[in-house]
């Protein structure tokens, strides 16, 4: 509670963010390295860390260190997010994810939907130890998010019902069919508590909030910006992924400073895991037979 007034009486404001504009732009205009670019007129570069769901891992694309946004924003990025997973074990493990040597001057924190299960406590350790650093709460939607107001059904539902099997996101067929039906038909999934939960995160670290731009009509939204999103109506694409960089740029290099004035971990924590590497840390019996999902893991 202490520390949760402290972070409180530090704060002068924050600031939401919608950036329209780059949606307009082609994606091969898009400058990868701007924000290396701006930050070779630094003395130093910014360091930035992310932490955050499967959207800033990469999941779906080719080359995800070329491609991930958090690597368009800096190719020396610590990108810690983690597929299927939400803010817990983050918030329990930070000092073991991030180490004891490492300084940030930007983190990004992307858990929208799974704010609830402890995005304010990582978010108040990270404040802790990076006092100086700017703190981004990142918002992704996505087209399954998307529902039928009066029967809430889902969007890939309806699909299925009304369209066809394996509809292309990116095709005609869907694009038609939305654009017969009535605006009133259409609505976002309501999660207005992860919200909440997202602006009292930020509201307490004196953070930045970011949200991915949609149209208020969501059958706008997929029609006009299915680009943005990968097949699989759920992560997003190679141009999502620029987007968000360039977005982030701005922001970025309006707000943030380098600075290596380093907190403390509070108490601390010791966490080993091998969900990612498979790589298993702590002793264990040499007769016993380890069974691995898969070749390597």
């Amino acid at each position: 509670c202490n520390l949760m007034q402290a972070t409180m009486n530090m704060i002068s404001v924050i600031r939401t963010f919608f950036l329209i504009a780059p949606l307009l732009i082609p994606p091969q205009v898009l400058a990868r390295s701007r924000l290396n670019e701006n930050q070779e007129q630094l003395p130093q570069p910014l360091r930035i860390a992310a932490f955050g769901t499967s959207h800033t891992f990469g999941a779906q694309l080719e080359d995800r260190f070329n491609e991930a946004y958090p690597w368009l924003l800096s190719l020396d990025a610590t990108n810690l997010a983690l597929k299927s997973s939400g803010p817990s074990y983050p918030a329990a493990c930070t000092e073991s994810m991030v180490g004891d040597d490492a300084i940030f001057d930007v983190i990004i924190l992307e858990f929208h939907l799974r704010a609830t299960e402890g995005l304010d406590q990582l978010a108040l350790r990270l404040r802790e130890r990076f006092p100086d650093a700017m703190i981004i709460f990142v918002k992704i939607w996505f087209p399954q998010l998307v529902i039928r107001s009066d029967t809430r059904q889902r969007f890939l539902r309806w699909i299925e019902e009304n369209v066809g099997q394996n509809v292309a996101l990116h095709g005609k067929e869907l694009s038609n069919a939305l654009a017969a039906t009535q605006r009133s038909e259409w609505t976002y999934a309501p999660h207005r508590r992860c919200g909440f939960a997202v602006q009292d995160a930020a509201d307490a670290v004196g953070g930045y909030i970011y949200e991915l731009p949609r149209p208020e009509d969501p059958r706008q939204a997929i029609i006009q910006h299915s680009d943005l999103f990968d097949a699989d109506y759920h992560h997003m694409s190679t141009y999502g992924h620029q987007v968000v960089a360039d977005d982030l740029t701005r922001l970025i290099n309006k707000y943030a400073r380098r600075s290596d004035r380093l907190g403390t971990w509070g108490g601390g924590d010791s966490c080993l895991s091998w969900f990612s590497s498979g790589r298993v840390a702590i002793p264990y019996e040499r007769h016993m037979q380890i069974t691995k999902f898969e070749d390597g893991k």
